[in-house]
């Protein structure tokens, strides 16, 4: 293990020129508090913590399965850059002989961070976060902070985010803690979970459920492969649409919450326990009308079970 102090530096690991085999190489770099860390990897796992000194620990194991690995400090943004071995379609596969990065930055810190094959996994942290990965999940902690999150292998989880949440994965679910900002979430995998929005929520599957606990904003909700529950807590600004093939809708509606209801199903019943003016159209399964006094409109939709709206 080799382990380097820099401010200022560019410090290249010639894996391969040398003819030496490196198992783990370490690097520190002086970091305070609101940098910026970059990883830039064709493969890999990738643990970053937390910490209160103002240095950045770079730690990167199996590194003789890289054919390259730079290290690289500039005003404040430290990059890492590693380079895959040419082995072969199969060898993109072999998880348990991936390089593993784990790094270490000061609590307040921003990420982004990009790996070919491996899963990512961020303790809690004060920053903006962006984690990719074409191989493996995505599990964060608490961020103080907006986050960005794509995966084309895995699930994705994070415990809670002050700020924006804009996620994607084609092969898993999505559960989400509480979010301070507007919530966009895909995946064609597996089902999708919010316990708590403040602002909008727009949450797609063709795979699975999608449960959604209280809502701030409007509602995008759509699953041709489960059913949809979720409350809407406050008064939404704009329009709302729930729509699902594959399963009924349940939907929670605050009494200081106005909307102007049009619910409709070909597989089951449409019923509601809210305080509702004169229906304008309704039978065993369709209902419109307003709600609570009116306002912007709710579109519910389903061809494969029942609506129900109710109060929370």
């Amino acid at each position: 293990m080799r382990k380097a102090h820099a401010g200022t530096a560019t410090v290249v690991v010639a894996l391969m020129a040398t003819g030496a085999v490196a198992e783990t190489e370490q690097q520190s770099f002086e970091a305070a508090a609101g940098g910026r860390f970059v990883l830039d990897a064709d493969w890999g796992k990738v643990e970053v913590e937390t910490w209160d000194r103002d240095v950045a620990d770079i730690v990167v194991e199996r590194t003789d399965e890289l054919e390259s690995l730079e290290f690289d400090e500039q005003e404040g943004t430290i990059t890492v850059r590693a380079r895959k071995k040419e082995r072969g379609i199969f060898g993109w596969f072999r998880s348990d002989d991936a390089p593993l990065f784990r790094v270490t930055v000061p609590r307040r810190f921003d990420l982004d961070l990009t790996t070919a094959g491996g899963k990512i996994r961020i303790a809690d942290i004060h920053g903006e976060v962006a984690a990719r990965t074409a191989g493996g999940g995505v599990e964060i902690g608490e961020v103080a902070g907006s986050v960005h999150g794509r995966t084309a292998g895995g699930s994705i989880r994070i415990a809670d985010a002050t700020g924006a949440v804009d996620v994607g994965t084609s092969g898993g679910t999505i559960r989400l803690g509480r979010v301070g900002g507007p919530v966009h979430a895909r995946t064609t995998g597996g089902s999708i979970h919010v316990d708590d929005a403040q602002g909008s929520v727009s949450a797609h599957t063709t795979g699975g459920s999608i449960r959604l606990g209280e809502v701030g904003g409007t509602l995008d909700a759509k699953t041709t492969g489960g059913s949809i529950r979720a409350t809407l807590a406050r008064q939404p600004e704009g329009d709302s649409k729930l729509r699902t093939t594959g399963g009924s809708i349940d939907l929670a509606v605050s009494e200081d919450v106005g909307v102007d209801v049009d619910a409709r199903t070909t597989g089951g019943r449409v019923s509601s326990d809210l305080h509702m003016a004169a229906p304008a159209s309704q039978s065993k399964s369709a209902l419109v009308s307003e709600v609570n006094g009116g306002g912007p409109k709710l579109t519910l939709r389903t061809t494969g079970g029942s609506i129900r709206l109710r109060t929370p």
